[in-house]
């Protein structure tokens, strides 16, 4: 290990980059917080110095939270300083020119070995642009207010988590460091710098710094008042920063105190100006200087508060009712325990929404220091008698109105008609109602509103229960339909002349309507009952059911068939098939376009038709015993039918007679063609597409041998969707 002689003065001028100078205020201070940039320089042999956010064994983060700092000794939980190091951070330059008590406060972590002799860190000062330099203040701080956390050894800071010759006194995390440089002050030029030298082994951890600061050694007089609770006292805080060792307070009523934190009663009520004098002396700035500063506030002490209401008991049939506060006009209300409605803002009650009971009202002033006041209120309720519902009965009905209950039970209750008509029972009577019938032979509804009260047992006025009774009326549910009988399917269109807005039709066939309009049915063949129901809005209703109201007859079904399907001028007589249905008497009509005519009141006649291709009309008209018809026409065309023939055999040979061979076809010709002959190896020898392109024995115009030969005919029908495919053979003789 190095040991390091006491440096004193070095000669050697070292070249940085140069910053502005930075002029520190009267009475203020100038901070670096090294967030957003690093005004400060590294330097010097094998230095370890860096600018992070921290990752060190003890320090993981600035003291902003997320920002940077200065670190000596790399910046890894387990790295360290470096063997050998001489190295060092230097500040910008700052000018004292205005202030005479300057001071540092910085935030300072270090792990170094503790001792004089090894691996120390110290800081430096220098006043002619780091030229000469000078150990700043040894030795070791006295712990004052401006000399905090000053080297923990005669000149320097040491002490570690372990090493070889580890001390005692080293920090555990971020350490406020506080000492006062009054011998600088007024300077024009000042310029600090940490520096460090190790040996060659037990290098440790390190050190951080950051929110480094000089600031003008001064006092900031401040304090705040609060009271005790009891009228006219409080307790005075003091809060002023830094170093206060001296304190004077005028409470504005012509007492004192020179204690911090004292304690005074006013004797009357007012405002007062209180004014703390606070001192810095020179013993408790660490030879900064004395320093004086004074606040002052204004405490107001108001007379004693009251609250009171109108009267000490209240109902719960009365208004609202707002207390009389004196003393104070602001604060706030509660009361206990709960049952009790009160607005907390100004203590207005509502005895309608609250509970029987006695209640204790508090009122706290919202005014610093004002006593707070207390009243009781007794809620009372008069006689009630619990809701009686509103009720609605229909003419006919048997009324019955539910008993009275009284609040308290038991209380004698008194009932009374105040609108409306009497509905058979009376105008006013004690206790119940009597059940009634209920009478209402208009067409319309009347109600009568009733009020029923109970005789009081307190000095509050009985509240009384008004209820309401609806005698409704009996609708009509008359109803016509306009056609009763019918062939199927018949239409009808049913009439009622009820006003009411609720409704129900039942038609007897498994459909009902809700509308309360003239509505339209439809009947299939059958009887049917039919039923209307008609309900008012109170609920009253009647009903209307008509039996075999309306009667459906069958309506005959005319249907037909024939044979054949296929009618062609070769083949059209024509018998009909007879497939209607609730039928018993027939009349056939038929009509061509060539001028033919057939009329037939058989059940199923046979027709002849012209052998000729025409369009025909055939009509079926039917009816029954209830004169319920139907009619069903088709249209019939006679088609002339293609037929063709093909030969077996021919003779080519030029004699005049079979010299061709081919299809020849009879009646209408295909629509599409096709006609091929084959020799026995599957040979074309011949094709045609057109009917009259006959085989005459060649092929290429070289005759072909005689033999057997297979032809292959394709053809189609017009308005047909298929093919048809035929083949055979022929002998072709010379």
């Amino acid at each position: 290990m190095l040991c390091r002689a006491i440096l004193v003065l070095i000669t050697i001028y070292i070249q940085f980059v140069a910053h502005p100078q930075i002029v520190v205020p009267a009475n203020g201070c100038v901070m670096e917080d090294f967030d957003a940039s690093n005004p400060w320089n590294f330097g010097g042999t094998n230095s370890s110095w860096t600018y992070a956010n921290p990752n060190k064994l003890q320090i993981s983060d600035d003291i902003t939270g997320g920002g940077k700092c200065l670190i000596l000794g790399g910046n890894t939980p387990t790295s360290t300083y470096n063997s050998n190091e001489d190295s060092w951070a230097r500040s910008p330059i700052y000018d004292f020119s205005l202030i005479t008590d300057p001071y540092l406060e910085f935030y300072f972590y270090w792990s170094n070995e503790g001792s004089t002799s090894y691996d120390e860190i110290w800081m430096e000062y220098s006043t002619n642009g780091g030229a000469s330099w000078l150990i700043v203040s040894p030795p070791a701080g006295s712990g004052g207010c401006y000399d905090q956390n000053w080297y923990n050894y005669p000149d320097n800071w040491g002490g570690n988590v372990g090493g070889c010759f580890s001390g005692s006194g080293g920090p555990t995390n971020w350490v406020v460091v506080r000492k006062c440089i009054a011998s600088l002050g007024g300077l024009p030029q000042v310029e600090f710098r940490f520096r460090i030298t190790t040996g060659t082994q037990c290098n440790n951890y390190g050190a951080t710094i950051d929110n480094w600061s000089i600031c003008d050694a001064s006092i900031n007089a401040s304090a705040t008042v609060q009271c005790t609770g009891n009228f006219g006292e409080y307790d005075f805080l003091d809060w002023s920063y830094p170093c206060p060792d001296q304190w004077l307070w005028d409470f504005g009523d012509g007492t004192t105190s020179n204690q911090q934190f004292p304690n005074h009663t006013y004797s009357n009520s007012g405002s007062y100006t209180v004014t703390l004098t606070t001192t810095s002396s020179s013993a408790a700035t660490s030879g900064c200087g004395s320093h004086t500063d004074t606040y002052s506030m204004t405490v107001t002490v108001l007379d004693s508060v009251s609250i009171d209401y109108p009267s000490t008991t209240i109902c719960t049939s009365d208004s609202n009712i707002s207390p009389i506060v004196t003393g104070s006009n602001l604060g706030s209300f509660t009361s206990s325990p709960t049952g009790l409605t009160i607005n907390s803002s100004t203590g207005d009650l509502s005895p309608y929404s609250s509970s029987e009971g006695i209640y204790t009202i508090n009122f706290i002033p919202n005014t610093n220091c004002d006593s707070s006041a207390s009243t009781t209120i007794e809620v009372e309720s008069g006689a009630s008698v619990l809701p009686t519902p509103d009720m609605i009965f229909c003419n006919g009905d048997i009324a019955t109105i539910p008993d009275f209950v009284s609040q308290p039970t038991g209380l004698t209750t008194n009932w009374s008609l105040i609108s409306g008509s009497d509905l058979g029972f009376g105008s006013s009577g004690t206790g119940n109602v009597p059940s009634f019938a209920a009478n209402n032979q208009t067409t319309s509804s009347f109600e009568s509103t009733y009020e029923v009260i109970a005789d009081g047992s307190n000095s509050c006025p009985s509240v009384p229960d008004t209820f309401n009774i609806i005698i409704g009326y009996t609708p009509n549910s008359d109803f016509i339909g306009d056609s009763l009988h019918g062939c199927s399917p018949l239409h009808v269109n049913f009439y009622s002349s009820a006003q009411e807005s609720i409704c129900l039709w039942d038609f007897g066939n498994g459909i009902t309507s809700s509308s309360c309009d003239s509505v339209t049915q439809t009947f299939e063949a059958g009887s049917y009952d039919i039923s209307y129901s008609v309900t008012t809005s109170d609920g009253c209703s009647s009903s209307s059911i008509y039996s075999d109201y309306i009667t459906s007859y069958e309506t005959s079904n005319a249907q037909f068939s024939y044979n054949p399907q296929l009618v062609t001028i070769e083949n059209s007589e024509l018998t009909m098939i007879n497939s209607s249905t609730f039928a018993d008497q027939y009349f056939w009509e038929v009509e061509g376009q060539n001028g033919f005519y057939f009329s037939s009141t058989e059940d199923a006649p046979i027709i002849t038709l012209p052998g000729d291709t025409s369009v025909y009309t055939i009509c079926l008209y039917t009816t029954n015993a209830n004169s319920c018809g139907s009619e069903y026409c088709e249209i019939l065309e006679v088609l002339n039918v293609l037929s063709f023939f093909i030969p077996n055999s021919f003779t080519p040979n030029g004699d005049g007679i079979n010299e061709y061979f081919g299809p020849v076809f009879s009646g209408i010709e295909p629509s599409e063609y096709s006609f091929l002959i084959f020799d026995r190896w599957g040979t074309i020898v011949f094709e045609a597409d057109n009917i009259n392109t006959l085989w005459n024995g060649n092929m290429n115009s070289q005759i072909v041998p005689e033999g057997t030969y297979i032809w292959k005919l394709n053809y189609k029908e017009a308005e047909q969707l298929e093919f048809k495919n035929i083949g055979g053979h022929v002998n072709l003789i010379r």
